[in-house]
């Protein structure tokens, strides 16, 4: 297929991997990502979504295929075969044995003239190494119902079991109508209770809490953290629990896990549940109703009480500190009306959600900051806490979606070159009032492509010292000049 897609969607072919450029053979999952990167860079979200959307969807099931194939053949045993030139013993019948079983039959050569031969490998079969294995191999050839049947036999043998309720999972997650009395998370509750079953189960166990709504109403949650699991898993799985019941709203079922949680935590690893008591402050400080203030105040009350811990803790209360900042400056923006509304959900969805919907988000703000970069600045005059730690995460974010779905940027200009620029450029602005040199500063560095932190850094070694007119050395009005980074920011992610 051609190496560009047409924007008519109608022109797109259905298949996923030929959809991202791929052939059937290709399995490299980083090889699926640089070209699903390449294509989303032009048919940006912001612009295509429903584009985007088809080529996130092909991506996500390429990737998902690429992972099933290769945990297939890691099951079977199934190392490719080296043709390796040369002649082998052979046995009575012509054929040369290998010494893995297989076997070499001398081939004749078609063309005319042509002598010699050509080794031609037949593999061994696919011998399985366990019950499991045998039950598996059953799925992979098609017969999935009496698999199921095999491996949930298995299951109940804790001898046999192997890793049967990690298979069933799979199996029931493509062919739920195989068992109508359980549901495929089941099998991974089953899996809690093999401790080296424990680490993977976990992790499927999290992707299923990130689907909205589906998982956390069904109670296996709560059913998990009643079962004696290491503290890592149950810190995770808590977590994980916390943060679904969180976009939920659920926040008094949040505080009915504490007495339990902070039973299990309190002599094997006190540190995790202050860590946990955080992050769930860190959850409930965006929302604004009674139940979830609760959960502030509580773990607010509780952290101060294991004053023992605010040193291995100390990473963790500084985080809560800063989003505690942010919370009460996002509050003043948003009380404020001056910044559009995707630029309140973007500062909200960095410290809340996964980036799968934070960079919809950063895309429209990026888009419109790019637009008129130059109204960005009067938006909002300079800033000083708590709505410049809010503003500051917007920045950030915008970062984060220039490096990733942005064009290419421009390669960094040498600084033996860019340096006189800026200094030049600082010099042009002493003694003037900042109100003119802000706009200024921003199409310097859209030009020059450098940031506004670096032009503070020449700022500040310039010789004799750039001043404004009102006094304030240039640099340091720069560094809290908040707005001036955004502009910066959302204008680069565009442009590169």
């Amino acid at each position: 297929m051609p190496a560009e897609l047409p924007e008519n969607l109608e022109l797109w072919p259905s298949d996923p991997r030929m959809l991202l450029g791929l052939t059937p053979d290709d399995a490299d999952p980083m090889a699926a990502k640089r070209s699903y990167i390449r294509k989303i860079k032009r048919f940006k979200p912001e612009q295509f979504p429903e584009h985007f959307r088809r080529l996130r969807d092909a991506y996500e099931e390429v990737v998902s295929q690429m992972a099933r194939d290769a945990f297939l053949k890691q099951i079977q045993g199934d190392a490719p075969a080296e043709n390796m030139p040369g002649t082998a013993p052979q046995d009575g019948n012509g054929a040369s044995a290998g010494s893995d079983g297989s076997t070499t039959v001398a081939a004749e050569a078609q063309a005319d003239g042509a002598q010699g031969s050509y080794p031609i490998v037949r593999e061994a079969p696919f011998v399985p190494s366990s019950p499991v294995d045998a039950a598996w191999l059953q799925a992979i050839e098609g017969d999935e119902a009496w698999a199921y049947r095999d491996l949930k036999g298995l299951a109940a043998d804790p001898e046999r079991a192997g890793d049967a309720p990690l298979r069933l999972y799979w199996l029931l997650s493509v062919r739920p109508e195989l068992d109508s009395q359980k549901h495929r998370c089941d099998w991974l509750l089953e899996a809690f209770r093999r401790e080296k079953l424990v680490g993977p189960a976990l992790e499927l166990y999290r992707r299923e809490l990130e689907r909205p709504g589906e998982e956390i109403e069904s109670g296996r949650s709560e059913a998990a953290l009643k079962m004696e699991l290491p503290s890592y898993a149950l810190y995770h799985l808590a977590l994980s629990r916390w943060q679904a019941l969180g976009a939920r709203g659920a926040w008094k079922e949040i505080l009915s896990d504490f007495p339990r949680l902070r039973k299990k935590f309190q002599f094997d690893d006190e540190v995790s549940w202050g860590r946990l008591l955080l992050a769930a402050a860190d959850l409930a400080l965006w929302r604004d109703a009674g139940a979830a203030e609760d959960v502030v105040r509580i773990c607010d009350a509780e952290v101060d009480s294991l004053h023992h811990l605010h040193v291995p803790l100390r990473e963790h209360l500084e985080r809560f500190d800063l989003v505690r900042d942010t919370v009460e400056g996002w509050r003043q923006l948003s009380r404020q009306g001056r910044v559009p509304e995707p630029w309140l959900q973007l500062i909200h969805y960095g410290w809340t959600e996964t980036i799968d919907r934070i960079y919809p988000i950063a895309a429209q703000v990026a888009a419109n900051i790019a637009a008129d970069p130059e109204g960005t600045l009067t938006l909002i005059p300079i800033l000083r806490a708590p709505m410049s730690t809010a503003l500051m995460q917007l920045a950030k974010e915008l970062r984060h979606y220039g490096y990733r779905f942005g064009p290419a940027y421009a390669a960094e200009r040498d600084e033996a070159h860019v340096k006189p620029l800026v200094e030049a450029f600082c010099a042009k602005m002493r003694w003037l009032t900042y109100d003119v040199v802000r706009p200024e500063i921003l199409h310097f560095c859209m030009r020059e492509l450098v940031s506004p932190d670096y032009v503070a850094q020449i700022a500040d070694v310039v010789q004799p010292a750039v001043y404004t007119h009102e006094g304030d050395p240039l640099a340091d009005l720069i560094r809290i000049d908040v707005m001036l980074d955004v502009a910066y920011a959302g204008w680069r992610a565009i442009n590169g």
